[in-house]
């Protein structure tokens, strides 16, 4: 239906930005395709989508004039409106589309001072953004991705501030995870006795014939008993665990000693329900979660044997313990930076100024003296009192990775009750390597922040084109373009065939 009063009141109210030319003829076409496709559905207080197009609705008022002529927008272009036949002619919808683009060319442009910049959330992290950023603090390839939950997604992007919450669990996950890192940033290279990482009880499970038997486990059928120990680096690492059989026919029991799907060792247990020890070693190429096993590898049974105690063959295993790395560390790549960086200085002094530096990149600002008080403090009660320096300065890393500092990005309300301030040279670095880079800022960015460089457009743009030519900036299209365009999902969508027939799998 045409209904042409209304629809005259409402070009008057919202849509009567020119009157002249080819715009006055846009504007009469977009007039009649509204009265005909449109104004059933889209008015008054239970307008469809919430867009009222009757007088007084969203089409009055600057700020959701635009808003409502983008959506109508979108809609004309994509044929979405009106959504149930009879549709209009092509024609028709061209004629709309233009008078809509008069109409959005026509509005002033939105005084950026006047509308400010809205409340600043304090941004968590992304799981990809964790990542990257602790390969660039401590030089340890952590995949981020696998170990924490996925990002909950807001408005398309999984690192909406708004949807990034911090649950307990969460935070258990972090604090799990800044031991892993800090562990392989910082190598014990004390070469003192190797650690043991004994796994007995509730921390071994079966896998086959087996299940708990007083202090351990017992093996009745073919299988294993395996746990789970995390290997802090690649190196060299001894195997054991703590056996007995049960003897029966013409074969001692056999066991293997397995790491992950890799046989070490076979083994004859030859008593008769006497524990033994066997052990192998091997090299371990890569750190991370590894899982141990004692394996029973010949079962057998007859139940017919004469001899009672010949009729059964069976294992038992009591713990697992893996021991290493055997072989001494070498310092690792953070090790080596800091010692360059801080050559010379006593011990202490070293320490203190390793993690100034450190924790200052890690919470991306200088650190005050409480601060850098604070986190060694914290370090050498976790350390202990009498710990050598490189097991402080791992502590302090765990420390600097579970801090809100780290974990989130911060930006401070103005000062005074003021709407808006301008964000200082630290913050502008933050926003530039966490949009470009999705990570944290590198040394040169810090040192243009430290001389107030960023605060200055020239000294900005010259760090953005610096930063677009880093390899780093491939997470832009990664992260950011990919969920802009929508086209992560492009492998689980199936396209309209109506709309776009040239589409193949191949595309």
């Amino acid at each position: 239906m045409v209904a042409g009063p209304f629809v005259a009141a409402l070009l008057v109210n919202g849509l009567a930005f020119a009157r002249t030319g080819e715009a006055a003829d846009d504007m009469a076409a977009l007039n009649a395709f509204v009265g005909t496709w449109c104004i059933d559905c889209h008015s008054g207080p239970r307008a469809k989508g919430h867009l009222d197009l009757a007088p007084g609705g969203a089409l009055d008022g600057s700020g959701s004039r635009r808003s409502a002529l983008r959506s109508m927008h979108a809609r004309l272009v994509a044929r979405e409106m009106p959504p149930e036949p009879p549709f209009p002619d092509p024609g028709a919808y061209d004629a709309a589309i233009r008078a809509v683009d008069a109409a959005l060319a026509s509005l002033p442009a939105p005084d950026p001072e006047a509308l400010g910049p809205g409340r600043v959330t304090m941004r968590r992290l992304s799981r990809a953004e964790y990542g990257n950023t602790v390969r660039d603090l401590v030089g340890v390839d952590f995949d981020a991705t696998a170990f924490f939950p996925a990002d909950e997604i807001g408005d398309g992007f999984d690192n909406s501030g708004d949807v990034l919450s911090m649950t307990p669990l969460l935070f258990e996950q972090c604090m799990d995870a800044a031991e892993r890192v800090a562990t392989l940033a910082v190598a014990d290279v004390s070469g003192g006795e190797p650690p043991v990482r004994r796994l007995r009880g509730d921390a071994l499970s079966a896998e086959g014939g087996g299940a708990p038997y007083g202090d351990g486990w017992s093996l009745f059928s073919n299988g294993s008993i395996r746990g789970s120990v995390a290997v802090p680096r690649p190196g060299r690492y001894r195997i054991r665990a703590e056996v007995a059989g049960q003897q029966a026919g013409a074969e001692p029991v056999r066991m293997q000693l397995r790491l992950g799907k890799r046989v070490l060792d076979t083994f004859e247990v030859r008593g008769q329900r006497t524990l033994e020890v066997i052990e192998a070693e091997t090299n371990v190429e890569k750190a991370g979660e590894r899982t141990v096993a004692a394996a029973f590898v010949n079962d057998y049974y007859r139940k017919d044997d004469p001899d009672p105690e010949n009729r059964d063959r069976n294992a038992y295993v009591q713990w697992l313990e893996v021991v290493g790395p055997l072989d001494s560390a070498e310092p690792t790549a953070l090790q080596r930076d800091l010692a360059s960086r801080f050559e010379g200085l006593p011990p202490a002094e070293r320490l203190r100024a390793s993690v100034r530096h450190l924790a200052g990149r890690a919470w991306r600002r200088p650190l005050t003296e409480h601060e850098l008080d604070g986190v060694l403090a914290a370090a050498r009660a976790a350390a202990g009192s009498d710990a050598p320096e490189w097991r402080i300065l791992r502590a302090a890393v765990t420390t600097m990775l579970v801090h809100p500092r780290f974990l989130f990005r911060f930006e401070e309300d103005p000062a005074g009750g003021a709407p808006v301030r301008d964000l200082d040279d630290w913050e502008l670095a933050t926003r530039l390597s966490y949009f470009l880079w999705a990570s944290m800022p590198d040394d040169a960015l810090f040192a243009a922040a430290s001389c107030g460089e960023l605060s200055d457009a020239e000294g900005r743009a010259e760090q953005v084109e610096r930063m677009l030519a880093d390899p780093r900036s491939l997470a832009l299209a990664e992260h950011f373009a990919t969920q802009w365009l929508a086209v992560r999902s492009l492998a689980t969508r199936s396209p309209d065939p109506q709309r776009f027939p040239d589409a193949n799998a191949d595309l």
